[in-house]
């Protein structure tokens, strides 16, 4: 019996090789910095390795894209070392990121008939051209707040321009009915031509309540302007259900779904709902929770828990769900209804709440059906031989 299971976890192993993407074993390549800002006739020696290379095979070494004829490629050492050298010309007419692949194909190494490509990787050379005169980009962020805490604003700003130039962002704040209700400067800085700077600003919400928010950041550089707005919240300590199972089955084990939301900027540990269900007489009949979780920032997620539903009627019920966190209690009651049991594998159906089953890998499967096979096999030949005296 030692024998068999021994040969059956050999045989798994086996199959789980062999079901391995072929990815997993392709060839790859790494390199140095491939972010180069273009000077006139300015020369970049980039270093590149390529991996995992079979025996039997070789690797193909090219230049891809519309500027490939401004990169030459060595040779490739016995440990796949090689170099791209970038020879930039005087001028690049078109301003922008201009893009250059670094391909490597592995060929079979056939003595006969057609030789194909067995695996191939790339890896891009970005060549940033300038734009004439003052040319900027920018990225906004504003942060989540407590009430009465200063909201923050982060202005990043790159320069994509052929010269040096000075930048100053102004954030325009608006309630959830769009009125306009702040205004706050960030602070001024010179961008140098392919640079970034980041540019803070901080909001006092005094008097602010929890609700949903709108920044819109405008920055201004040699008489251009450009903008961009990010949404943040303002939130209070509160978590809201939003949503329960609404019908269960009856004489069974029920699922039952709750989806909650957080109005707060931590994490809140240790969350349960607590889950009372009266008739309509107000008469509690079944009491049950569920396990605690903790629940992430601003998170909306779905708790759940079962109920022994034997011996309820058809009638329709009261659900009062309580959900305990960080010493606080938020109600709300739901009308459940009981529905007949079905045949098969039952489904949530409370509002929008659907419960999903995890998929089993597909090799997982195979390799199941496989060991059992052979486990079976080699059980039933061992029985016949044992029946028959050997």
């Amino acid at each position: 019996m030692k024998t068999l299971i021994l040969i059956c976890i050999l045989m798994a192993f086996t199959l789980t090789l062999s079901l391995m993407s072929n990815s997993a074993f392709a060839v790859g390549l790494t390199s140095g910095d491939t972010v180069i800002n273009f000077k006139p006739n300015l020369e970049v020696i980039i270093p590149f390795s390529a991996v995992n290379a079979k025996n039997g095979t070789t690797v193909k070494l090219s230049a891809l894209g519309e500027l490939k004829d401004y990169v030459t490629l060595s040779g490739m050492d016995s440990s796949g070392r090689f170099n791209a050298t970038v020879n930039l010309p005087d001028k690049i007419e078109t301003p922008g990121t201009h893009t250059v692949l670094i391909r490597a194909e592995e060929v079979s190494n056939a003595t006969q008939g057609t030789v194909s490509t067995l695996t191939a990787a790339q890896v891009p050379i970005l060549i940033k051209v300038p734009y004439p005169g003052s040319f900027m980009k920018m990225s906004f962020d504003a942060s989540d707040a407590k009430v009465g805490e200063p909201v923050d604003f982060l202005v990043s700003v790159t320069n994509l321009g052929e010269k040096d130039a000075t930048a100053k962002g102004v954030i325009e704040i608006y309630s959830p009915g769009d009125e306009k209700i702040g205004t706050v400067d960030t602070e001024e800085k010179t961008i140098e031509t392919t640079g970034t700077e980041k540019l803070y600003a901080s909001w006092e919400a005094n008097g602010i309540k929890e609700g949903e928010y709108r920044a819109v950041a405008t920055v201004t550089y040699e008489g251009t302007s450009i903008k961009a707005e990010k949404t943040f919240k303002i939130g209070v300590l509160a978590i809201s259900i939003i949503d329960c199972t609404r019908k269960f089955q009856k004489d069974g084990i029920s699922h039952i779904d709750i989806e909650i939301e957080s109005g707060w900027n931590d994490k809140i540990l240790d969350v349960y709902a607590e889950i009372n269900v009266t008739d309509s007489n107000k008469v509690k009949f079944a009491s049950f929770k569920t396990p605690n979780t903790d629940v992430n920032p601003w998170e909306r997620k779905t708790i759940s828990t079962y109920w022994n539903t034997s011996g309820i009627g058809d009638d329709t019920y009261d659900a009062v769900i309580a959900l305990h966190y960080a010493g606080k209690v938020t109600e709300k009651t739901f009308k459940i209804s009981a529905e007949e049991k079905t045949k098969g594998t039952p489904s949530i159906t409370g509002g929008v709440l659907e419960s999903m089953r995890d998929s089993i890998p597909t090799y997982a499967i195979i390799i199941i059906c496989a060991v059992t096979t052979i486990a079976f096999y080699m059980h039933k030949r061992r029985k016949s031989r044992c029946s028959l005296g050997i």
